[in-house]
């Protein structure tokens, strides 16, 4: 790999030696490094020297790597930052990816290899997302030239399609026939430019908008529209397009601009994948909790697990000390009812040998082994060919034995075999009932945080997602809880209150990026898509339990004491009053921050407002309190 010797990397590490090691390894490779022992130098170094490329670690004395992220998105969020950490936790991992870190990768580094392709595709990104800008920046101005001859048009265009990264094509706006393709588009759809030209536009891009012109019928530009882009050989990537109509010497064109996204959807849903195994974990220990039967308990697992590993079938197996063997407890996905009734000593069988050695036995083809399916035709009658046998153990001694079975190959991945650990780790609590009350207390103040953890996640991810209300949702929170509690709030409501507060605006993840991030105002079609986000967010919100209760302010926020809001039109009291509350800290808070459309509001300009509102948009009871608790220390 052969380094942009202008281009700078800042590595933040509180280790001399691997602080030195990359530095000297990305040296050789023609970068400039600079390095900073802990991450309030590496801050400054930010501001000094604007990096190309940040290398951070987790933990660090005086400012960790995760505040190292806030403060590098805000100085420069173009800048990517690869977090470098031998911490290992998968919160961290997440928290990180969230703020905005472009990569995690584990230390120490046995291959330099791994570091340096990920210094490269980050590099690229950043000079990807810069072209991007230029390029829209030309396009707008080729709208305008419109006057210019053919000939010049054609030539200028074709300079700038062969120097952007991004996917261009042109279109005749009449025929829908692709005139003019650049290399990046050609590598995208994975054929030769001249293979593409005369195809129609809709072969390639939105394939299944067949027949219709991928511009609105009156001509206007589309901005960040998201669809799919089919291959020369069928496979589909998922993009982001952006069209303008240009004029030249009388004939209009259709300029197709997109990027692939393939790669950052596939790290969405990896997000969403674990958010929806933590989900799992919680209903689990919900579970462990409220119920003592093992049985019950056991075939909540097994659910958890057939959904969260995406596997045919499982069971647990409960080892019985006295006779030296192993009973099934619980299965799921078997069709084979005798399965469940066998029992099987240890050491016999595939089960036998976890337990025996207390090692995970694993078995790529179930079919290879004749002896065992002789054994148990049952289970040869089941045409499962993976398996996984996961012994059961609590302080080094053996409770059982989780199975775990498919009928097709699967190649997981590490956060795969993680969460296959911790359905293990809560089956061997489950069965080990004699210290189950003390791991269970320690297990429930660590549910706690990493609940509060990822609902705090998802407020961030939300913010990164809409960058007008960084900083948005921690503010309202305190706000609004600290308005709860003067008007005696029942403080064990407080917590439900909190987490309304954080996820009040979660259902905007349901919104497209066309309409969520529009810089012009928005259509009446688009305010219907908009005003949707309350009920997507009852949708994603009302299955978890422990959620249903902080549904008040994420559903009903909009609503008017007037009833004029949305979504239900509710009127006075009707309306939830911890909704009512947060409906006031919202409208106070987004006035008095800046926005990219407009400067804050002076803070007694927004009390006069908000005292016109009273009545009509807020409970008038609840402006009062909130007018004197924000101007009680300044006099206001």
């Amino acid at each position: 790999m052969i380094a942009d010797k202008t281009q700078k990397i800042l590595i933040i590490d509180d280790e001399t030696i691997i602080r030195q090691s990359f530095a000297d390894h990305l040296e050789d490779l023609g970068y400039q490094v600079l390095t900073a022992e802990n991450g309030r130098k590496g801050i400054e170094i930010i501001k000094r020297e604007e990096p190309d490329l940040t290398l951070t670690d987790l933990r660090m004395p005086e400012m960790g790597g995760l505040e190292v992220i806030k403060h590098s998105m805000q100085l420069n969020p173009d800048t990517p930052i690869i977090v470098v950490s031998g911490a290992g936790r998968l919160g961290d991992a997440i928290q990180a990816l969230r703020l905005g870190a472009w990569d995690y990768i584990l230390k120490p580094i046995e291959d330099m290899s791994i570091l340096e392709h990920q210094v490269k595709k980050a590099l690229e990104k950043k000079i990807l997302i810069q072209e991007n800008k230029m390029y829209q920046e030309n396009l707008e101005k080729m709208v305008q030239e419109r006057t210019v001859e053919l000939k010049e048009a054609k030539e200028r265009t074709e300079q700038i399609l062969n120097s952007i990264q991004s996917g261009v094509l042109v279109i005749d706006a009449k025929t829908h026939q692709i005139t003019e393709v650049n290399p990046a588009a050609a590598e995208m759809i994975e054929t030769e430019q001249n293979k593409i030209i005369g195809h129609k536009c809709y072969d390639f891009i939105c394939p299944s908008e067949e027949g219709r012109c991928p511009i609105t019928d009156l001509g206007q530009k589309t901005d960040n529209s998201e669809c799919v882009l089919l291959t020369q050989d069928g496979k589909t990537k998922n993009i982001i397009k952006n069209i303008v109509l240009a004029t030249l010497n009388g004939h209009e064109y259709l300029l197709e601009s997109f990027i692939d996204i393939t790669e950052h959807k596939k790290a969405t849903e990896q997000i969403r994948l674990q958010l929806s195994r933590l989900d799992s974990l919680h209903t689990i220990d919900t579970k462990i909790l409220t119920s003592k039967d093992l049985k019950t308990i056991s075939g909540v697992i097994l659910k958890e697990t057939q959904k969260g590993l995406s596997v045919d079938a499982a069971d647990i197996l409960l080892f019985d000390p006295s006779l030296q063997s192993l009973r099934r407890v619980a299965n799921i996905g078997f069709s084979s009812e005798t399965m469940s009734y066998s029992l099987l000593r240890l050491g016999k069988g595939l089960a036998g040998k976890a337990a025996l050695e207390q090692e995970t036995v694993y078995v790529k083809n179930l079919q290879d082994e004749k002896e065992l399916l002789e054994q148990t035709p049952e289970l040869h009658k089941e045409k499962f060919i993976t398996y996984w046998g996961v012994p059961l153990l609590v302080q080094g001694k053996i409770k059982g034995v989780l199975e775990i079975y498919h009928r097709a190959s699967i190649a997981p991945n590490t956060e795969w075999f993680k969460f296959l650990d911790m359905l293990a780790g809560r089956a061997a609590i489950a069965i080990d009932n004699t210290s189950l009350f003390n791991v269970l207390q320690k297990s429930i103040i660590e549910l706690r945080l990493a609940y509060n953890t990822t609902l705090e996640g998802w407020a961030r991810a939300l913010e990164l997602r809409d960058m007008e209300t960084v900083g948005h949702s921690r503010r309202v929170v305190e706000l609004t809880t600290k308005l709860a509690a003067r008007m005696g709030m029942d403080s064990s409501l407080m917590d439900h209150i909190r987490r309304g507060a954080l996820l009040h605006d979660i259902g905007k993840m349901g919104i497209p990026d066309a309409i969520l991030n529009k810089s012009s105002p928005l259509t009446d079609e688009e305010w219907k898509v908009m005003k949707q986000h309350p009920i997507y967010a009852y949708d994603m919100l009302k299955e978890i339990i422990f959620l249903k209760p902080a549904l008040d302010i994420p559903y009903s926020h909009h609503e008017r004491w007037d009833g004029t809001g949305y979504p239900l039109g509710m009127h006075g009291e009707a309306i939830p009053w911890a909704a009512r509350i947060f409906a006031v800290v919202d409208v106070y808070d987004a006035l008095t921050t800046d926005r990219p459309y407009r400067k804050a509001w002076p803070k007694e300009k927004v009390i006069n407002y908000i005292r016109k509102q009273s009545n009509t948009h807020f409970d008038p009871q609840i402006v009062e309190a909130f007018i004197e608790m924000v101007t009680e220390n300044d006099g206001v």
